[in-house]
């Protein structure tokens, strides 16, 4: 039975009302359902999104009776009940608002975190869908963008801004003041045809050539979308001053009613109006957002994707194959065997590998360009769909990689791409858990000492927001950490500085340069450093962690000089000699012949 065959009726309801109150502002939590694996949390969203709903109606609930009580001949109870309803619902609605959001978020960041690794291929599928450089650029923040997409909900903004005018406009029609009462009530009504309008014909053309303009670098465009931007900006400032126009025409007009009343009525009606005009912008910020979310959901629950734990099982169960108990001839390593990237939207040759690797054994992969050398490492890291098998060999009995759980077949690869780290990163943040050994005591002193999901982050947390954290402290300036962290937040720093620096200086060549410090940005490396820092980073973390069966060097020996090409073998064939050494897979077309006499590797090609 599907997923959707067991949607109760409730649920289906619930969900059709969400999908509803989203439209194409927000994420839908029946899209969220696809790929949380917690069944419960998508109808959690829809539900605090109900009572959001419910919220925002007991508001204009009490913009009525605040009107209403306005009125010198009301009882006080009347306008009382409207400030409580109208500050309560307010308060509930954020609530369930910032809920909502922050469900969103961090679902979504589960996902953003595990794309790190295959940044490229999904801004390659995010591409075909019409996603600009600018959008794919935000997908590290997207998390934030989606909270603030639903912190702008365009539904509750449009209920406030029609609603509030009607309701007032009720009240000062049953207090007899119909005149003013029927202007409020139609610029109630108005507000939603002028707000579609408006976003139709001004801000979502400005808005799409701001964001053709600003892809195509074509400044004097920009320039001119800029300057009738300001124009209509002015336009909208002088219509919010109109409350106090109708609100004199009204004094000198006298008649019957309360001043007071005909005045919150008008400012709450201008409100409305304004309101939907200057709230546009952020309407066009959340369909991007939702737009560009939605793509990435799609992507996640492609069929040619594996990254939801719901993919990972349906593409576990396509392998019947039983390989738990088969013998093998060597006692550790990895094997493929008919291995190939099964994708229908990248338009390349298929092909397929069998090869055994046994630890600390190198298969020297080369492939020429255009091959598909990119899509056969995501396939292999099962990032995308594949045919074929991938055995973990454990004491000499093969184990298909099926068999295992996602995060148990990922510790058992390294395999990190240059271009998918931040570009802020320091070469500190990459070797955090190969110097948590040498930190380890003094984090588990903090933590008795101090909250232990502060030190958590100070230990997580980038090492430029450390360290600016700890010239705060020093400083007494005002800091995330209480001042008596500073000493233990140093001296943590220190213990890591001092390995990573006896690190280099045992990896020898450009690695032992003054240029190479923990505290350097990797992306301001050369391709060469940036490629011994890799490689160092691999030999380190296998050194940590004996569980790992592969690790995938991709053009570890490209852009070094020779004395570096020797030192990077030297680092590659300790990788080889460690007790539980990996099998290391190799991608490259520079000093083959060297790699497959010295370090006895053996070559196949794509």
């Amino acid at each position: 039975m599907g997923k959707k065959d067991r949607v109760k009726p409730l649920d289906s309801t619930l969900f059709k009302f969400d999908q509803i109150w989203c439209g194409n502002h927000q994420i839908p939590a029946s899209l969220l359902s696809e790929v949380s694996e917690n069944e419960k949390f998508p109808i959690t969203l829809a539900l605090f999104r109900c009572f959001l709903s419910i919220a925002v109606i007991g508001e204009l609930v009490g913009y009525f009776f605040i009107t209403f009580g306005f009125a010198s001949h009301r009882p006080v109870w009347m306008f009382l009940l409207g400030v409580i309803l109208k500050i309560g619902c307010a308060l509930t609605g954020a609530f369930f608002q910032n809920k909502s959001g922050a469900f969103l978020s961090l679902e979504l960041q589960k996902y953003l975190d595990r794309l790190k690794t295959h940044t490229l291929e999904i801004r390659s599928f995010l591409t075909d869908k019409g996603c600009s450089e600018l959008e794919l650029g935000s997908l590290p923040s997207l998390s934030h963008e989606v909270y603030q997409a639903e912190l702008n909900s365009y539904q509750k903004a449009r209920l406030l801004n029609i609603g509030a005018p009607l309701f007032c406009g009720i009240a000062l029609f049953i207090n007899g003041d119909h005149l003013i009462s029927i202007l409020i009530i139609l610029l109630g009504l108005l507000s939603f045809p002028l707000g579609e309008k408006f976003f139709r014909e001004n801000t979502f053309r400005k808005e799409s050539e701001l964001r053709l303009g600003l892809a195509a670098q074509l400044f004097q465009y920009v320039e001119k979308v800029y300057n009738e931007h300001v124009g209509l900006a002015t336009k909208v400032n002088l219509l919010s001053q109109l409350p106090l126009l109708l609100f004199a025409f009204r004094f000198l007009g006298g008649g019957s009613g309360d001043l007071l009343a005909s005045f919150f009525g008008i400012t709450q009606g201008l409100i409305g109006l304004t309101g939907t005009l200057a709230f546009q912008k952020a309407r066009v910020s959340s369909i991007r957002t939702t737009q560009t979310a939605t793509h990435l959901i799609h992507a996640l629950v492609s069929p040619e994707f594996i990254m939801t734990s719901r993919r990972w099982a349906e593409h576990c169960a396509s392998d019947k194959t039983a390989t738990a108990t088969s013998s093998c001839l060597f006692t550790k390593g990895v094997m493929l065997k008919n291995f190939s990237p099964h994708v229908s939207f990248l338009k390349q040759d298929h092909f397929s590998l069998s090869c055994s690797i046994p630890s600390g054994s190198i298969c020297l992969l080369k492939a020429p360009s255009g091959k598909g050398k990119s899509t056969f490492l995501a396939a292999l890291t099962h990032l995308i769909e594949h045919t074929g098998n991938m055995f973990f060999i454990e004491q000499a009995r093969l184990m298909n990689v099926h068999q295992l759980t996602r995060e148990e077949f990922e510790r058992k690869i390294f395999f990190l791409r240059e271009e998918n780290f931040d570009k802020n990163a320091r070469i500190l943040d990459l070797f955090k858990i190969v110097t948590l050994h040498e930190v380890n005591s003094l984090l588990e002193e903090m933590k008795i000492n101090f909250n232990s999901l502060l030190v958590d982050l100070a230990w997580k947390a980038p090492d430029n927001l450390i360290s600016q954290e700890i010239r705060n402290l020093e400083t007494h300036t005002l800091s995330l950490f209480p001042q008596k962290m500073l000493n233990p937040l140093k001296k943590m720093r220190e213990k890591q500085l001092a390995h990573l620096n006896a690190l280099f200086k045992t990896g020898g060549g450009s690695l032992e340069n003054d240029r190479i410090h923990p505290e350097r940005n990797f992306s301001s490396l050369s391709s060469g450093e940036r490629r011994r820092v890799l490689t160092l980073l691999a030999l380190e973390t296998c050194r940590c962690d004996g569980n790992i069966s592969l690790v995938i060097l991709d053009e570890p020996l490209t852009h070094l000089d020779y004395a570096n090409v020797d030192w990077q073998m030297r680092t590659i064939a300790q990788l080889q000699k460690l007790p539980s050494a990996p099998a290391i897979l190799m991608i490259s077309h520079h000093f083959v012949e060297e790699v497959k006499d010295r370090l006895k590797a053996d070559e196949i090609s794509l």
